[in-house]
């Protein structure tokens, strides 16, 4: 500081000089803090969709979110009930092929057996 500030200035000058570089010091701090911020920001606002204004769409975002779960649960219900469907049938008819064959051993025991 001394060897910026000219030496016929007063001592209070010098002080009122000392602070303004520290304030000065200070506002370069803020400017690098907000410029990082800033484009932290940029960063987020471009994982959403542009609204009508040419603005991120925060809201729309979060509503397509519920709508990918409501859609992501239709869905998983969907998977339940098809499976319960499938293995229904698959149950109907190993147990047609199980009664099938054990129909087939009753008759032919019946025709074996003795008149």
């Amino acid at each position: 500081m001394s060897e910026n500030y000219p030496a016929n200035r007063s001592v209070e000058d010098k002080t009122t000089y000392a602070i303004l570089l520290e304030i000065q010091s200070i506002s370069v701090e803020i400017k690098d803090r907000l410029a990082a911020i800033e484009a932290k920001q940029l960063t987020v606002d471009s994982a959403f969709m542009m609204n009508d204004l040419g603005k991120p769409d925060y809201d729309g975002h979060r509503k397509e979110h519920i709508t990918f779960k409501k859609q992501e649960t239709l869905v998983d219900n969907y998977k339940v009930s098809v499976t319960k469907k499938i293995l229904g049938v698959g149950a109907v008819a190993i147990l047609t092929l199980i009664g099938s064959s054990l129909l087939d051993k009753i008759i032919h025991f019946i025709k074996v057996l003795p008149t």
